[in-house]
């Protein structure tokens, strides 16, 4: 019995073709209603119809290239909104994934049950199998989910039927409108699309990962023979794994070979015409690095695939395993608020321990004195804790650190937190400041867990507030405030909060603020209370920058 035969209960015997009257009803229904009912359509026609003989296949054929044209829809807007409600983001991510897997189990059976009834259109099923097994883990990779267990096995086996029948090299267009590709290439997409799943890439990024790929994999030939000058990637046909790197290697009966040097080599192109602001010939590289994900993607792709570049672990510093309960609050505003919640109570105290030092001084010999300013250095059993949590501040374990980073297991959904998030760490035991840092990789760990890697900016930000001069000014014109109204901001008063970044030789060379995007022009003036002093201070260069605020440079204003 085969390994597909093992993974899923296939129905033994068929009966009539199904009803596909309901397929006309899909039209008056919104999109993902209608993708809903399709795969419990299917479902119920698979418990009941091995879609074996022709008028079962037809109808099929039927369902699933009506829906395909709704989900290639929902995908293309899913992929494309970058802000969109969580409850339906989930809803939309759960739809279709259930949908490309109900398919692809479908088309598991008829391959393995019936492929040689299906001579002439074996490859058709080869194709759509592979491609829907695709759809399942790019859709795990957009929620930063790892891919369906037994997926490699399942693919691995789909090939080695297409290998069997001498139908690798073929190129097979699996719906109409889709671009023809080999099933070598397909195979070769899905194992690759694999080796990148911890690398947190978003869903914009996959695509275009996955349309480098069809382009330039075209001519890549698998092979069972190892060559040691030549190839650098393999996939092992009996474990339930992706591609993997050649290393510390012994070759095996069931491991699948190809070079990926031109593929390499066309990255290295990319990333030199668009440093060089050069412009390719060739229309498709031309759309490819005309995307503003391009760059940054295939950066990526040189460090993991490379064979001259490639770092193992991208961090610059190794981590050393830490255990330790903190708080961690998400975005901007939250991150503020946590700040300020932090001064005020850290005043509050100050105050209280400023009160009793002053009563000690006038009450107590040298020796008492002496005591109370040591114990003033210990940390008090009936001192209020200096952070309280709060709905948007969440409790978080770190669980690795560096100098630069750190590893944070959080309880969350997939869909709360972002690439380039900032993110506050803090504990009860700090005195100044907060770790302040951006998300740099989201991993899910099952059950709502996530791990978080994050970027440190600093180990002691701290929280300001400015008045913007330049701001005031231009208020006082009228024309800024008209037009930030009239983009939806509303009128901003003179007065915002904003983050300080200090230098510091671990981590930054310059101090840096990260202001409210709305608040930030280059050369505006800032007026504040930065360290206890009050200044002015100039704003510069852009550092980072997200939806909502900016890092920028600064210098003092000299008066």
């Amino acid at each position: 019995m085969s390994i597909l035969r093992k993974i899923f209960n296939y129905p033994a015997k068929a009966m009539d073709a199904p009803s596909t009257v309901w397929i006309d009803h899909l039209s008056r229904m919104d999109d993902v209603s209608a993708v809903e009912l399709s795969t419990k359509k299917l479902s119920h026609d698979f418990k009941n119809i091995t879609f074996q003989n022709t008028q079962s296949l037809k109808a099929l054929t039927q369902i699933d290239e009506k829906t395909h044209s709704i989900v290639e829809r929902i995908t293309a807007h899913f992929i494309h909104i970058e802000h969109m409600n969580e409850d339906l983001k989930t809803r939309i991510s759960n739809v279709v994934f259930l949908y490309h897997r109900q398919l692809f189990i479908i088309y598991l059976n008829l391959i393995e049950h019936h492929a040689s009834m299906q001579q002439s259109t074996l490859h058709i099923l080869l194709s759509r199998a592979i491609r829907n097994a695709t759809q399942m883990i790019k859709w795990r990779h957009y929620s930063y989910q790892r891919s369906p267990a037994n997926i490699w096995l399942q693919i691995s086996e789909i090939y080695k039927i297409a290998e069997e029948h001498s139908l690798l090299n073929a190129r097979v267009q699996s719906y109409p409108d889709q671009e023809p590709i080999s099933l070598s290439s397909a195979y070769i997409l899905a194992c690759m699309l694999g080796s990148l799943e911890t690398t947190s890439l978003k869903p914009q990024q996959i695509e275009f990962v996955c349309k480098l790929l069809s382009t330039w994999t075209a001519k890549i030939i698998i092979e069972t023979a190892y060559d040691a000058g030549q190839h650098l990637f393999y996939i092992d046909t009996a474990s339930d794994r992706p591609a993997q790197r050649i290393r510390n290697f012994k070759p095996a009966e069931s491991y699948r070979y190809w070079c990926f040097e031109d593929v390499n080599a066309t990255i290295e192109l990319c990333i030199m015409l668009m440093e060089y602001k050069i412009s390719p010939k060739q229309t498709q590289m031309k759309e490819l690095i005309s995307s503003k994900y391009a760059l940054e993607t295939l950066e990526i792709l040189r460090n993991t695939w490379s064979k001259t570049d490639y770092k193992r672990q991208r961090r610059s510093q190794q981590r050393f395993k830490n255990s330790a309960s903190v708080n961690i609050a998400y975005g901007f505003d939250n991150i503020c608020n946590q700040f300020e919640q932090y001064q005020r109570i850290r005043s509050r105290h100050s105050v209280k321990t400023h009160s009793i030092e002053t009563h000690s001084v006038e009450t107590h010999s040298h020796e008492e004195l002496f005591e109370l300013r040591l114990n003033k250095h210990r940390p008090s059993k009936n001192a209020p804790n200096i952070f309280y949590l709060k709905p948007n501040v969440s409790e978080a374990r770190v669980v690795d650190q560096s100098d630069h980073g750190l590893g944070v297991d959080v309880i969350k959904q997939s869909q709360e937190v972002t690439l380039a998030m900032l993110v506050s760490i803090s504990n009860h035991s700090q005195k100044i400041g907060m770790q302040l840092g951006l998300i740099r990789s989201i991993r899910s760990l099952g059950n709502s867990q996530l791990r978080l890697g994050v970027e440190l900016l600093s180990n002691f930000a701290t929280c300001v507030t400015f008045r913007n001069i330049s701001l005031a000014a231009r208020l006082a014109q009228g024309n800024f405030a008209a037009n930030t109204a009239a983009a939806g901001f509303g009128e901003p008063s003179e007065v915002f909060t904003a983050l300080y970044i200090p230098k510091e030789h671990s981590i930054n060379q310059q101090e840096t603020l990260i202001v409210p995007k709305l608040y930030y022009a280059t050369s505006d003036i800032l007026k504040g209370e930065l360290l206890g002093q009050e200044v002015l201070i100039r704003l510069h260069r852009t550092v980072a920058s997200d939806n909502d605020w900016t890092q920028v440079t600064f210098s003092a204003v000299i008066n």
